[in-house]
């Protein structure tokens, strides 16, 4: 059965952010059809998980961004930009993602 545990142990947590990894689980998690099936790494965001373009750019990327810290924009600088397809890209996709400036 897998978990939000096994779900990290797929990333190294030495250069991934462990804040992003439970942010895209969380999240992801919530929104499928079936939240008793758990996500995998590998899930294919659209064809496994059944998520709409539309609502992960603008519910689910917002909604990991804002726990996450980072920026939400589909930056061209980041090198995952328009090659985000399954739940461990979306992690890696915002573990590149530059912080948000914070306001003093």
């Amino acid at each position: 059965h897998d978990d939000i545990g096994t779900f990290a142990k797929c990333f190294d947590t030495h250069h991934v952010d462990t804040w992003v990894i439970r942010a895209v689980y969380e999240e992801l998690q919530a929104w499928i059809p079936s939240p008793t099936f758990p996500i995998t790494a590998d899930d294919d965001i659209r064809k496994t998980l059944e998520i709409d373009e539309d609502d992960l750019r603008e519910d689910i990327v917002e909604r990991i961004a804002q726990r996450t810290g980072r920026d939400s924009d589909w930056l061209p600088s980041n090198p995952l930009n328009g090659q985000v397809h399954t739940a461990r890209d979306l992690v890696m996709f915002f573990n590149a993602q530059p912080r948000r400036e914070t306001l003093n």
